[in-house]
């Protein structure tokens, strides 16, 4: 008796010799064994069975899913993700408006379409372009809001400054502050401690506060404040001036610091020794032993906790021998009772007999000494020189060589002429500070000094920087 098949899907009964299950049209499948013999039988299973391997076969095409999308993921995200940190590294350049929020938001879609199982070359570019574009639009509406606030925040600084301008127009008249206090400096004394104080608007258009020719408080043009009526409060940083004007008797009382308040009397006119300012032109000339001292120039200055005197000297050696040149032996000052002896740059330079050189000689004292050049006497060997200013005269206002001065300002000038022929200009700024430059006179009366042309007029005692348009009077 043959054996009994039925179907491996449907389970039913084959019909022998059969090609095909009756019931579910399934194909016979015989299986060969190594001598490819013909078998006569194929796999039956039961129901159980059945699901058996449904269920297996649901695994392995789950798990296979799952591998293969992670593996697509992985290869998406190698070139996505460094793309997206480089965007954000962008992003975190921005200023926090619509370019940087969106380069965050392009970064989040990229980050975004990396986990997908598939990204399509189209998406990327579309979305790239898209990007693109309101990048492009942000850096635009970037540049609108940041061009209006600039142009709004100017608007607002003009009109402040020119409110403080026009407060300053309507009540000059009456508070005593005019267009001279405004544009020019205005001089002042005090009587109980014999201090002279200065007070202006430098080239720099910095207010600048001077007392015994040593400046010691500077503010900016807008730093004013208007207080009550007739009193101005200047505040810069941690500087503070205060000036009130009293119009019944025409004083001004005036706070510098958080020094006790101090009544100056203004000054009509400046004096004719200049004594309120912290530089002179010195025309004394001495003859000792062994030297001919011409000093041309002095000038003080506070700097590293001392007072720093310096007087500008041309020194000859009259001895007839070579001598080996050392400042104290020659040089010492007397500032208001303090005695100190005087330093140089050539000190223990062997100086040949008949030779010459130009130098600064230089003293310290305290900080606290007093600044006042017209309290200052210093000695050469057995002579004395005055460090207070001196005007010229006569021949001496006809040739170029000489002290100047700028106008409205506290800059001033020393020309001297060199033994070469050629001329030397020694500038003393108002805040301190000294330029010295060589020249050569031309014909037509003309120099350049550091660049700038400039024109010599001989009958008005004068010469011009043509460039900044200032003219330098002769003492």
């Amino acid at each position: 008796m043959g054996k009994t098949f039925f179907c491996s899907q449907c389970g039913a009964k084959l019909v022998e010799n059969s090609k095909f299950c009756s019931e579910c049209g399934t194909k016979v499948v015989r299986i060969e064994d190594d001598k490819n013999e013909e078998m006569d039988f194929v796999e039956v299973k039961t129901v159980i069975e059945q699901k058996d391997d449904a269920a297996n076969q649901s695994k392995q095409k789950s798990k296979s899913f799952i591998r293969t999308m992670l593996e697509e993921r992985l290869k998406i995200a190698m070139y996505l993700l460094p793309v997206a940190a480089i965007v954000f590294a962008l992003a975190s350049f921005g200023d926090g408006n619509v370019i940087a929020s969106t380069l965050h938001l392009l970064g989040g879609v990229l980050i975004i379409l990396s986990l997908f199982k598939r990204c399509r070359k189209k998406a990327i570019l579309r979305i790239a372009g898209i990007a693109f574009v309101i990048i492009a639009f942000g850096f635009m509406v970037s540049n609108v809001e940041t061009n209006l606030s600039d142009k709004v925040q100017d608007e607002h600084l003009y009109e402040d400054d020119s409110e403080n301008k026009d407060d300053y127009k309507n009540t000059n008249q009456d508070s005593g502050f005019t267009e001279e206090w405004y544009k020019t400096y205005t001089y002042f004394t005090q009587p109980e401690t014999g201090d002279t104080l200065e007070i202006g608007w430098d080239d720099e258009d910095v207010l600048a506060f001077y007392v015994n020719g040593m400046g010691i408080c500077y503010c900016s043009p807008n730093s004013y404040v208007r207080g009550k009526e007739g009193e101005y409060v200047y505040n810069d940083e941690a500087e503070e001036a205060v000036i009130k004007y009293y119009p019944e008797d025409g004083n001004y009382l005036i706070v510098l610091f958080a020094e006790e308040e101090r009544t100056y009397y203004p000054v009509d006119e400046m004096i004719e020794e200049e004594t309120f300012v912290g530089s002179y032109y010195v025309t004394d000339t001495v003859v000792g032993t062994d030297l001919k001292v011409h000093p041309w120039f002095a000038y003080t200055e506070r700097s590293g906790g001392y007072l720093w005197v310096k007087v500008l000297c041309s020194v000859y050696n009259c001895s007839g021998t070579t001598l080996t040149f050392n400042t104290p032996n020659y040089f010492s000052i007397n500032n208001n009772g303090l005695l100190q002896e005087g330093y140089c740059d050539y000190d223990y330079v062997e100086l040949a007999a008949e030779a010459e050189i130009s130098t600064w000689i230089c003293f310290t004292f305290p900080e606290n000494a007093n600044t006042y050049l017209t309290n200052m006497t210093m000695y050469v060997e057995n002579n004395e020189i005055s460090l207070a200013d001196k005007p010229q005269y006569g021949e001496e206002r006809n040739c170029l060589e000489g002290f100047y001065y700028l106008e409205n300002s506290n800059t001033r000038a020393v020309i001297e002429k060199l033994a070469d022929g050629r001329y030397q200009i020694i500038k003393y700024f108002v805040f301190g500070g000294v330029e010295i430059h060589c020249f050569d006179l031309y014909d037509d009366n003309t120099f350049v000094v550091d660049g700038n042309h400039c024109t010599w007029k001989p009958d008005e005692c004068s010469f011009t920087d043509d460039f900044a348009g200032h003219t330098y009077y002769k003492r």
